[in-house]
């Protein structure tokens, strides 16, 4: 008997009343397989025993009381990996709401890809005196831009950075929001540093809380799908597959510590409805889906995990209306992010499952674990303090992410350390709309990265 080992996932962005596209072998329009570490998705039927009770002394049976469809996929963190499901769980507007590109929801407020500043890595010093970054750049960036600097092997200049006001195309300043007197002492440097391989990057993507949305269809695959991405036929006239529909992520889940298997992430999902596939060649069922080409799949991304040390670029705490010079760079022990959308089935009679999945509510929470250092977070707490929050994640192959909550209520927990533990200040950040945004005023929520998306 052929046992199925593993268990392949794939998803794809819904048309109207829950229309699959018809997928070819072009760029953008291909079934997608994703990476996970584990799912629950499938059907779950609930049902009750009747109490209605026969002559013979035995029940009547059971009733059926409802269905509901849906599930979790558990993960590790990869950039680009996960945008579209990013874009969905905001309920991200966009200039191209109808759309099913995989930029489509990364595209707020009319904002476009920035213009590159030096995308070819190249010669840049960093001037300790002035806290500037000096080459010969594309173009000069504005201030308040956030840029990615990749490339002198220190971790306190290879970050993200906020431009200050008079950049050109030589001398790009950036301001000091590290908590310590220059950029030069948070980097640890006393001196011009050099280096010849680096690139500064811009924002080229933009997401953030929004009234759209944006369902998916979700594919689980019981039978083998090695030949996903080849020219074949073979075997799609025979598969075990499943198609979950109108399937709304409902939130993310990021858990970061040292000594942990790279970033962990949850996304819990409702779904419409499941239909079982068993002829994959055959738009029979009831969403006309059909593949009838293996390479109408998309085979799964290699981009690289993120992880608890490299991949933590920046945390940043600032108290809402001060200036950027007063923004802190922390190094939490570790942080939890924590995005819900407040998603919520509808069921109606004749329906097995949800008729509709309704939001938003969009709201976060980032737990953070931070190592004692004085009262300001307390005192902040007690006077209702609101702070900006700022985590930027990235990859080894240079892709970035800053995730921002601009404005945050915070609560603050005095230290009490067990014997031979560190004195650490637990800090949840409950975020709201308002304070300064990337565009206009804060969302709850928003995400900035420095790529495009693969298509």
């Amino acid at each position: 008997m052929a046992v199925k080992k593993n268990i392949t996932l794939g998803y794809y962005k819904e048309g109207a009343n829950k229309a699959a596209p018809n997928f070819t072998n072009t760029a953008g329009n291909r079934l997608r397989l994703q990476r996970q570490v584990n799912s629950d998705l499938g059907t779950n039927l609930q049902s009750d025993r009747s109490n209605e009770i026969r002559n013979d002394g035995q029940v009547s049976g059971s009733v059926t009381t409802g269905a509901s469809a849906g599930g979790t996929i558990n993960g590790l963190y990869s950039l680009d990996t996960y945008d579209d499901y990013l874009a969905s769980i905001l309920y991200a507007a966009d200039v191209n709401d109808a759309g099913t590109g995989r930029e489509d929801g990364w595209r707020q407020g009319g904002f476009t890809p920035l213009a590159d500043i030096l995308a070819i890595a190249g010669t840049v010093t960093f001037q300790f005196a002035d806290g500037s970054f000096n080459g010969t750049f594309l173009r000069a960036p504005a201030a308040g831009e956030r840029i990615f600097v990749r490339g002198f092997g220190n971790k306190n200049l290879d970050t993200v950075w906020v431009v200050a006001a008079g950049a050109t195309t030589s001398k790009i300043i950036v301001e000091n929001d590290t908590g310590m007197a220059t950029v030069a002492d948070y980097a640890g440097v006393a001196a011009n540093v050099a280096a010849t391989a680096v690139t500064i990057t811009p924002v080229k993507g933009y997401t953030r809380a929004g009234t759209f949305q944006r369902p998916f269809g979700l594919v689980p695959m019981y039978s083998d799908t090695e030949a996903a991405g080849t020219s074949g036929t073979t075997g799609l006239n025979a598969v075990d597959w499943a198609l979950i529909r109108k399937s709304i992520p409902t939130g993310i889940q990021i858990a970061v510590a040292p000594g942990t298997a790279g970033m962990t992430i949850s996304i819990p999902f409702l779904s419409s409805d499941e239909v079982i596939i068993e002829d994959a060649t055959s738009a029979s069922n009831q969403s006309a889906f059909q593949i009838t080409n293996w390479d109408e799949l998309e085979p799964l991304n290699n981009n690289p995990l993120t992880n608890a040390i490299q991949s933590v670029l920046m945390v940043r705490l600032r108290k809402v209306g001060a200036a950027v010079t007063t923004a802190t760079r922390v190094d939490p022990q570790s942080f939890n992010i924590n995005v819900t959308n407040g998603s919520t089935e509808v069921t109606a009679t004749r329906n097995l499952g949800a008729i509709e999945v309704i939001g938003p509510s969009v709201g976060a929470t980032i737990a953070l674990s931070l190592l004692y250092v004085d009262p300001t977070f307390q005192k902040a707490m007690i006077a209702e303090d609101r702070y900006e929050v700022e985590i930027a994640i990235g990859d080894s192959d240079g892709k970035a992410q800053l995730w921002r909550f601009p404005r945050n209520k915070i609560t603050s927990q005095r230290p009490n350390p067990g014997l031979n533990q560190p004195v650490l200040q637990s800090l949840t950040c409950d975020s709201e709309p308002g304070g300064a945004g990337f565009i206009g005023t804060g969302r709850t929520i928003e995400i900035l990265s420095n790529y495009l998306r693969a298509v």
